[in-house]
């Protein structure tokens, strides 16, 4: 009941406004990528995991919220690469930290990478794009 609550709450957020893109996701894997192999592991999940991205009206930058802690961060964007169904976004962060996002509207997903190098990952599902 919780769950539909908050989508319900977000899909009337996304209503209201300028129209900006807003991409709202649910649920998490983070994972570690192992220096010897190159291959992500030591993964958690997090199934109660609910965030935002709102991006401005130019897109030159978004902000992303975490409506489990209240966090809410600004990325810059540096480059975009738009392909069919995915946009690709190198960002720094409002702490100066440099982020990878790809938005994968096809698979549904939304996976940043940090730093650049790709040290660790972070996948969230997509529930709304509007």
């Amino acid at each position: 009941m919780k769950k539909i609550l908050t989508i319900v709450a977000l899909l009337f957020l996304g209503m209201v406004g300028v129209a900006q893109l807003r991409v709202y996701t649910a649920e998490y894997e983070i994972c570690f990528r192992d220096d010897v192999t190159g291959l992500y592991s030591d993964c958690r999940y997090d199934t109660n995991f609910i965030s935002g991205f709102v991006f401005n009206e130019l897109k030159t930058s978004f902000e992303h919220s975490t409506y489990n802690n209240n966090l809410t961060s600004t990325y810059y964007i540096d480059s975009t690469i738009n392909e069919v169904e995915q946009d690709v976004y190198y960002t720094a962060s409002d702490q100066g930290n440099k982020y990878l996002f790809i938005f994968n509207y096809k698979e549904e997903e939304v996976v940043y990478i940090y730093p650049i190098d790709g040290s660790y990952s972070i996948a969230t599902r997509i529930k709304i794009v509007n």
